[in-house]
């Protein structure tokens, strides 16, 4: 597994116990099996997976196109030809639905299918470690973002202070 991946796995377990500002940090780098504006193996496997409906090896317009309105049909309960978010979500889960067994693997260390409070801390410490440049035991947004994981639009050019 990438170490960016595994990054953004771990700060998703910290959003899981109230750490919303490192899920935030994580993700904020492109997510899962997002690098750099292509698809690393999983994403594009997953791709294939959903859309190439004829098993030929290839994705057509058609195909996505298809599948797109096949789920789209199969989640509009109401029959209004929109998904609000309560019949969006679903959808969104059955699709991430990979990632999220990836992410749940990730964090079962020991294989016994259910995550302890000790697995969830593991991957939160050491991100920590990391990413506390002054062991203070506190991430503020600097430290963010000169580990190149936080991006709220501005520049900090006085990177020489000691955090």
């Amino acid at each position: 597994m990438k170490t960016q991946t595994k990054v953004a796995i771990a700060a998703a377990s910290v959003a899981v116990i109230g750490g919303v500002a490192l899920a935030s940090a994580g993700m904020a780098r492109g997510g899962f099996g997002h690098h750099g504006g292509h698809f690393g193996g999983g994403a594009g496997a997953m791709l294939m997976e959903q859309f190439d409906t004829n098993s030929d090896g290839s994705l057509t317009k058609i195909e996505i196109d298809e599948t797109v309105r096949s789920r789209m049909v199969a989640a509009d309960t109401n029959g209004d030809g929109q998904l609000d978010l309560e019949e969006f979500q679903p959808l969104l889960v059955e699709i991430m639905r990979p990632k999220i067994v990836d992410g749940f693997q990730f964090l079962d260390a020991d294989g016994s299918a259910a995550i302890s409070m000790e697995e969830l801390e593991r991957p939160v410490n050491r991100i920590m470690s990391r990413l506390d440049r002054n062991d203070d035991g506190a991430l503020t947004e600097r430290e963010l973002r000169k580990r190149g994981g936080w991006h709220r639009g501005h520049h900090d050019d006085d990177d020489d202070d000691d955090d």
